[in-house]
């Protein structure tokens, strides 16, 4: 039986960031008490300066990862990414957080097979 669009989007998507050190990233992902690993894709990563109140700049930095839908495993069942889930990545640890009051996950296509994850590096206010 030959591969439907949506399988050939997964399993393509799959293979290149399994395979490629620039994007991919063997990360590990827990709630509580469960861990799994797998691999995500670093999709944005942002330095803005910000001018306050009274001329003061702040630098902050902004991440997403892309997960396979699939990948997203928490106690042995696929789930969606909860608020102060912890993605650690190269001994750096990103807290799950919602960007301005939102989810903190959104879809990165049209069908649901990839998660874009929104994160916020622990220890940075």
């Amino acid at each position: 039986m030959p591969n439907t669009f949506r399988d050939l989007v997964k399993n393509d998507f799959k293979t290149v960031i399994a395979n490629s050190n620039e994007f991919g990233a063997s990360v590990s992902i827990t709630r509580g008490a469960y861990t799994t690993t797998g691999v995500a894709m670093i999709a944005d990563l942002v330095q803005t300066s910000a001018d306050l109140v009274g001329g003061t700049a702040v630098d902050f930095t902004s991440r997403d990862y892309l997960v396979a839908r699939t990948d997203y495993v928490i106690n042995g069942a696929v789930t969606d990414p909860a608020i102060s889930d912890l993605i650690e990545d190269g001994g750096y640890e990103y807290e799950v957080r919602p960007i301005e009051g939102d989810r903190p996950f959104t879809w990165n296509d049209a069908h649901g097979l990839m998660l874009r994850i929104h994160v916020k590096r622990k220890g940075e206010a």
